[in-house]
């Protein structure tokens, strides 16, 4: 019974750790930046999870981390952000989606000295406000 109660103890106390820290989830700024207007300018951070900004800081909504290498027919192939309500600011690391954003199903991990594209961009409906790009190997 001592073991359960250990065990029910831990899974508590998991859950509040994880809700604490945001379990996994950006910290990338939210609503208090503007909205992205015009053309910007993309770094991506060395490492095998970089980190994605842009300048000027601003507000944006989607993310998208493609390898050119295979073909438009799988566009976006690595990963994709989309938050449809909203926008985030950066920076935003490879593989943990800002708050309230929808992210790709399948992440692909990125391979060492393989060359990526990473995109990003507000949208409003089907109109593109901004956008800015780069490429980067980790």
């Amino acid at each position: 019974m001592a073991t359960k109660t250990i065990l029910s103890a831990r899974v508590v106390v998991g859950i509040l750790v994880c809700s604490t820290v945001a379990c996994g989830k950006s910290t990338a700024p939210q609503a208090t930046l503007p909205p992205c207007e015009g053309p910007l300018t993309v770094a991506v951070s060395p490492g095998m999870h970089p980190s994605i900004s842009w300048t000027p800081q601003c507000a944006l909504n989607r993310i998208l981390v493609d390898d050119p290498s295979l073909g438009l027919d799988r566009f976006p192939s690595n990963w994709y952000v989309v938050r449809r309500t909203g926008q985030f600011g950066p920076p935003v690391e490879y593989g943990i989606a800002p708050d309230s954003a929808s992210e790709s199903e399948l992440q692909l991990p990125l391979e060492m000295g393989r060359t990526y594209h990473v995109t990003v961009l507000r949208a409003s409906g089907a109109v593109t406000v901004s956008t800015g790009s780069a490429t980067f190997t980790p």
